[in-house]
């Protein structure tokens, strides 16, 4: 299990360094692996 959270906040870190780098929602969604709806929130 904690394997798996640290899997996601990799993910995460990875959303939100694609956010600031200027990608829109969508496209830093498919470049860090998780859906969109759990990158919009």
């Amino acid at each position: 299990m904690r394997r798996a959270m640290r899997g996601a906040r990799v993910r995460r870190r990875r959303y939100v360094e694609c956010l600031e780098a200027g990608m829109d929602f969508t496209q830093a969604a498919r470049a860090a692996d998780v859906s969109k709806r759990t990158g919009k929130v």
